[in-house]
């Protein structure tokens, strides 16, 4: 995105959101297991408020921030579906720092739900993020808006045909 490097054409990010269900050592460690076994590297998009980073430890899995505490949805009298647009922008640096203390990093940054205002992208930029994901479900290009890079979502529920046609 700051043009540093070149990526070859065909190249993914391969990102995984909040923690916890099977990812961290107390949830079966699938995700870090499964990395090494392929020597596939990602990137931990962390709520830190609810999984210690301890049990991401790997050379081959980066965490960033996905909030401290705020990943919840539907907040009542909020007309948005992430707590992050629903709260004062005081409290939502004040949550961005507390997570970047954890990571220790402010490489990237992942709005929950993929959900985001301008005033929750000023606070993103303005806590030091140098990107920030979203939804989108189209590939990321080099032109994007740094803080609003897309990116496919895959679910449980997601078919390996759907898989296929994302990465081709």
């Amino acid at each position: 995105m700051y043009g540093e490097i070149e990526l070859p054409e065909k190249s993914i990010l391969l990102t995984i959101d909040d923690g916890g269900k099977g990812t961290s050592k107390d949830s079966g460690n699938y995700l870090i297991s499964t990395l090494e076994e392929y020597k596939m590297h990602g990137t931990l998009f962390l709520i830190t408020g609810w999984w210690p980073i301890s049990n991401y430890e790997s050379s081959y899995l980066d965490v960033q921030s996905h909030t401290h505490e705020l990943h919840y949805e539907n907040i009542k009298g909020c007309s948005h579906r992430s707590k992050v647009n629903c709260i004062s922008y005081e409290a939502l640096v004040n949550d961005l720092k507390s997570s970047i203390e954890v990571v220790k990093d402010t490489s990237s940054f992942c709005f929950p739900f993929y959900d985001y205002t301008e005033s929750s992208i000023k606070a993103v930029k303005e806590v030091g993020f140098k990107t920030a994901f979203v939804g989108g479900f189209r590939k990321a290009k080099r032109s994007d808006d740094k803080y609003k890079i897309p990116r496919f979502v895959v679910y449980d529920s997601t078919s390996l045909a759907s898989f296929k046609n994302y990465v081709n």
